[in-house]
């Protein structure tokens, strides 16, 4: 019939034009932020504007994007805003606040991974036990989140302006309950049980913020994939080796670390277990794309320093020795 026929043509039409569409690249307004789209259907200038490839990251800092690089990324990949730093209004703290909740584990050394003069930190330490839930990593993700939350800025320092001038200073205010989820803090896990563990964890703490915006904030790789966030806390979560010879190759997907590693603008965490760093897959694929990981841990992050944290299981205390590395 012909209307049958034209409609196939239109949407046949319609489909290569939406894939020519999806690989252009942006036009860069000079003093805006990419507006336009260059490609097959959109040459030439635009309002005496030309055309340029976008080699700006207008999300993270120079840190972060530097090991983008390493995933693959064009070396002539740069950050618009290179020295964008975590900006935390209050000074640490060296002793246990009189509010700090009683289910989390305090001690001073949560500094440490907080400093916003390292974007990159890892911490690795030896758990040849948990599969996919980590008591420790989710009671670490709850200290982290709840110093956070006491004093992070809703604006970071050293934000390129549109004018191309350096916002130096920040924001002096907090973020709102709502914002500091939504766009403060993200934490990614490969596993749902975790995922479920960490929600679990925060939503006891933080009883005064809205559940969901809290379960909005925890979620997998996938789920994150187009989103941001200030600070990113990465928990891997898995320790046992047999575990960990089961799902080497969903654990250590390529891709997934590299839009992890990307979601971040000011700081990007990482817990990771010794069994999972060791680990060397059977299959050659796998075994090359585990690098990624392993080089964020042994390499891009230096200067490994001995470390005790902790969790709180059953009303106790329970440490877990480790190495932090940062950059």
């Amino acid at each position: 019939r012909p209307a049958s026929t034209a409609f196939k043509i239109a949407m046949i039409w319609f489909s290569l034009y939406l894939l020519r569409f999806i690989q252009a690249s942006w036009v860069v307004h000079p003093t805006r932020k990419p507006l336009l789209f260059n490609g097959p259907f959109f040459r030439g200038t635009y309002n005496g504007i030309a055309p340029n490839a976008l080699d700006v990251n207008y999300r993270s800092n120079r840190t972060l994007v530097e090991f983008t690089k390493i995933a693959g990324y064009s070396e002539s990949l740069k950050s618009n805003s290179p020295d964008l730093q975590l900006h935390l209004i209050a000074d640490s703290e060296k002793k246990r606040p009189s509010d700090w909740p009683s289910l989390l584990y305090w001690c001073a050394d949560w500094e440490k991974l907080l400093d916003p003069a390292f974007p990159c930190v890892c911490f690795t330490y030896d758990d040849r036990t948990s599969s996919q839930i980590n008591d420790f990593e989710a009671g670490a993700v709850g200290s982290l989140i709840w110093s956070l939350q006491r004093r992070m800025a809703d604006r970071p320092r050293n934000e390129r302006r549109f004018d191309g001038s350096f916002d130096t200073q920040g924001s002096r205010k907090l973020f709102g309950p709502k914002d500091f989820w939504n766009k403060g803090i993200g934490v990614v896990t490969p596993h749902r049980a975790q995922m479920a563990k960490i929600i679990h964890e925060l939503q006891s703490i933080f009883v005064s913020h809205p559940p969901e915006d809290i379960r909005n904030a925890v979620d997998t790789v996938e789920r994150f994939q187009g989103q941001q966030r200030d600070v990113i806390i990465a928990s891997f979560g898995v320790g046992d080796p047999d575990i960990i010879n089961i799902e080497d190759e969903f654990l250590y997907n390529l891709n997934r670390f590299n839009v992890l590693t990307s979601r971040a603008r000011t700081k990007l965490i990482v817990f990771v277990t010794r069994p999972l760093l060791e680990h060397l897959s059977n299959d050659t694929d796998v075994l090359n794309e585990s690098r990624l990981l392993k080089q964020f841990v042994e390499f891009y992050c230096v200067s490994p320093e001995s470390l005790q944290l902790g969790f709180i299981k059953d009303g106790a205390a329970v440490q877990r020795d480790g190495i932090l590395r940062r950059r």
